[in-house]
């Protein structure tokens, strides 16, 4: 994402659905935009850090774009989901992997 890349890119990200297979002109475009917006970025990275399945990061974005889940609820289950919650919020503090991955080492007592 291009947010992690470039510091200069800031805020969220708002996504734009077109879908001409949708019965009626209301359901064809549909914006994405704030709270479902983050967390959708949110579930990308998980899944690009290892710390989610693809299938249940997908499931989780229909959902929240699709099924109109509130936020509050797909973002729990993105945690409970996670295989492993605490690093899953550092990476979403905008932690590295590799930064987490020395942190649970040093913790364990492994000193290398």
């Amino acid at each position: 994402l291009a947010g992690e890349h470039f510091k200069e890119v800031g805020g969220n990200y708002n996504f734009i659905i077109l879908d001409r297979t949708a019965g009626s002109p209301e359901r064809q475009y549909r914006q994405i935009f704030d709270d479902p917006a983050r967390l959708t970025t949110e579930l990308v990275r998980a899944v690009r850090a290892h710390l989610l399945e693809r299938n249940t990061a997908e499931a989780l974005i229909d959902d929240l774009v699709f099924k109109a889940v509130p936020v509050e609820t797909v973002e729990k289950a993105m945690f409970a989901a996670s295989v492993n919650a605490g690093a899953l919020e550092l990476v979403l503090r905008g932690y590295k992997r590799a930064e987490i991955d020395r942190m649970e080492t040093l913790r364990k007592g492994d000193m290398r």
